[in-house]
């Protein structure tokens, strides 16, 4: 039963159907969307996400300086603390194919797309990988 009223009404009516709310509780849909604590969700604790940040940053920055072998290394640190994020998956298999590291490459763009599968610019690169790795199957 769906009860309205105003938000200054008087308690008389709360009090009636206070005793029949109390007894059908019910979880709502935000509450049920809440996830266990089973699944892979990411990174919780503020110093964690503090140092993903760190290497990502420090691995976009290599990158620009045209230093791979430094970027791979952080981007590698970064995704030992949060493997969920496509983009940082990419951004692995892109630097796999400017050092020609191409089985590094098609596992990078292949967990980017079990993030999401979704995710075209893996999906192209990984067609690309195969192809070169005369994997067509």
């Amino acid at each position: 039963m769906i009860r309205i009223a105003a938000l200054n009404a008087s308690s008389t009516i709360e009090d009636d159907h206070e005793g029949s709310f109390k007894s059908h509780k019910i979880q709502t849909k935000e509450a049920q969307a809440v996830s266990s604590g089973d699944e892979k969700e990411g990174l919780k604790h503020p110093g964690l996400i503090l140092k993903y940040s760190t290497y990502k940053n420090l691995a976009q920055l290599a990158a620009q300086r045209e230093d791979l072998e430094t970027a791979m290394e952080f981007y590698l640190e970064a995704v030992m603390l949060d493997s969920t994020d496509v983009n940082l998956w990419y951004k692995i298999g892109h630097v796999a194919l400017r050092l020609i590291r191409l089985p590094l490459a098609r596992h990078a763009f292949e967990e980017g797309l079990r993030c999401n599968p979704d995710h075209w610019p893996c999906l192209d690169n990984l067609i690309t990988v195969l192809y070169t790795l005369s994997d067509y199957t």
